[in-house]
């Protein structure tokens, strides 16, 4: 019997896209807490893997990626000398912020490292996706011992209360691979009654969450969508388009003065429209936005009495910031942030040069949204993803 490393690594990539889609559900569920570091050990698996690789092809030809990994990569390690207490915390994290890169080249260098159609991974992510919805129902209303918030264990007890938002775990992650793969979905150019319902159901499962950011990134997503077959599209796209906007329309303002409304999701949507007055017009208190202003204020003061901080930042401290705009000022300065920016950009304009690339442009906008609102890096579900997908799409399967 001959040893294939590469079915061990397939085992490997089915376990990280499992931690991709429920990583944030895993608190909720009897699961020991060093089961969530099964992840990372995977991760720098593949990076040792790689140093006994030949051929290894680039994931990028832009200098700005480049240049992001270097400051990621090594001048991370600078914050360490700011550090006097939580080391080894601290050196976690670097590694956790680090995986990025490292995915950026396991994924780019795939058929290296697998023998499992990469195909089959993504749909594999989608499925996750629609079961992650149900998960979700059956956590939230049926108590029982194997998911839901009723359990409580070292990996929970310390998380913030999310009210009776309909999420397993923090809501803006949670539903995150819903809006990918439901907008994956409406990408693939053969769609059949059960990608549309798989859709559906993943959209519902972003507004069950009642994530702002993923509700309004939804909202802008579709609306987007829609506009450009409204455009461009046939007339059988432009009646379907009107069809069910007019009644999703009718259907929401028939629900929400219903009785069923009002008993099970009345708190959620006060909480929605609380986050879009203080976003829009600040005329109420979120204290989840006041947290992230703070941070804000936080990142402005360290960088400015830092040696090097508004050059380069501090380095890497440890510090949590749910803003990557303002957590990559911190860490790496103007010069990181500006790259980050010029990366995401260049990735734009390649996607617009090639027209058969809509999801590329949708992923990018997704990412963009929750860089405000997350420290993606830091975040796997968030920083796993994007390696995932934008590599199939660009070297592995431009057609989707």
């Amino acid at each position: 019997m001959v040893f294939d490393i590469k079915k061990i690594n397939n085992i490997f990539l089915v376990i990280l896209v499992f931690f991709m889609v429920f990583d944030t559900a895993r608190n909720f569920t009897p699961l020991p807490r060093f089961f969530g570091f099964l992840k990372d050990i995977i991760i720098y698996y593949f990076f040792l893997y790689m140093f006994f690789m030949k051929n290894i092809k680039k994931p990028s030809n832009k200098i700005c990626f480049y240049v992001l990994l270097l400051l990621v990569g090594i001048w991370s390690w600078i914050g360490l000398l700011n550090i006097y207490e939580n080391l080894t915390d601290t050196i976690v994290f670097i590694l956790k912020i680090n995986e990025f890169f490292v995915l950026m080249f396991v994924f780019r260098n795939y058929d290296l490292f697998f023998d499992k159609n990469y195909k089959s991974i993504i749909s594999l992510y989608l499925l996750f996706s629609v079961l992650l919805f149900f998960a979700t129902i059956f956590g939230y209303y049926i108590d029982n011992p194997l998911i839901g918030k009723n359990i409580v264990t070292e990996n929970n007890q310390n998380m913030p209360d999310y009210m009776d938002r309909i999420s397993i775990g923090q809501p803006a992650i949670a539903c995150f691979p819903q809006i990918i793969s439901g907008t994956y979905f409406l990408s693939m150019k053969k769609k059949n009654t059960l990608i549309y319902l798989s859709a559906l159901i993943c959209f519902l499962g972003v507004l069950l969450s009642t994530s702002i950011t993923g509700i309004m990134t939804l909202f802008f997503i579709l609306i987007l969508i829609s506009i450009k077959k409204l455009i461009i599209g046939s007339l059988k796209q432009k009646i379907v388009i009107l069809f069910f906007t007019t009644t999703i329309v009718l259907l929401l303002s028939i629900l929400i003065e219903s009785d069923f409304f009002i008993s099970n999701f009345s708190i959620p949507y006060a909480f929605v429209v609380n986050r879009i007055d203080q976003f829009l017009f600040d005329s109420s208190v979120d204290q989840s936005m006041v947290m992230r202003q703070n941070q804000g204020l936080y990142v402005i003061e360290h960088v400015h009495n830092a040696p090097l901080g508004w050059i380069l930042g501090e380095g890497c401290t440890g510090i949590i910031i749910e803003n990557t705009y303002y957590g990559f000022l911190l860490r790496y300065g103007v010069l990181g942030l500006c790259f980050l920016f010029v990366y995401f950009i260049s990735l734009i304009f390649e996607a617009v040069k090639d027209k058969k690339n809509d999801f590329i442009l949708v992923l990018i906008v997704i990412y963009l949204a929750h860089l405000y609102t997350l420290d993606v890096f830091y975040t796997p579900t968030l920083c796993y993803t994007f390696p995932l997908f934008i590599n199939y799409i660009f070297w592995h399967f431009k057609h989707i």
